[in-house]
């Protein structure tokens, strides 16, 4: 997809080169020797018009991908509640949130107070929790297992 970014139907979404991402940054080198990332990402698109998604469905995933990609960028610190290690913020001016938030259309302080805080509900009442950084990156962990194994259990 970064290697495709500035495709029109991807130049909305704010990519980058593989090394501006956190998620694609964790090896020495993204780049694969032999490996064509922009002839793989042509492959792609024919693909899913063989299997019928339209440009908008097409356009909806990789909103959602330049999205998670944005996501591994937020930076989450100690503090900001009763202690700092009971607690996380994030910057307030933080571009990476601005940019994932907008590209998955969802309103940026929400998602702001739900990536650090947890809602506990109980029979009668229910609590907002904030969480530390730990508990935080232990989320995210999860979820992307969770979303991973979703996308392979598509029809």
């Amino acid at each position: 997809m970064c290697a495709a970014r500035e495709e029109e139907f991807l130049s909305d979404m704010s990519l980058d080169e593989p090394e501006a991402f956190h998620y694609l940054d964790q090896g020495e080198n993204p780049e694969i020797d032999g490996v064509d990332d922009l002839k793989e990402f042509n492959s792609t698109l024919d693909a899913f018009q063989l299997l019928g998604f339209s440009e908008k469905d097409q356009r909806l995933l990789f909103r959602i991908l330049a999205g998670i990609l944005h996501l591994g960028n937020v930076n989450f610190e100690p503090g900001g509640g009763r202690g700092d290690s009971e607690s996380c913020v994030i910057e307030p001016k933080c571009a990476a949130l601005s940019t994932m938030a907008s590209l998955l259309q969802i309103e940026e302080d929400q998602i702001r107070k739900w990536l650090c805080n947890r809602k506990i509900v109980t029979a009668r009442e229910s609590y907002t929790k904030p969480m530390n950084v730990e508990a935080v990156c232990l989320q995210y962990f999860l979820k992307k297992f969770v979303a991973v194994l979703q996308f392979f259990a598509l029809p």
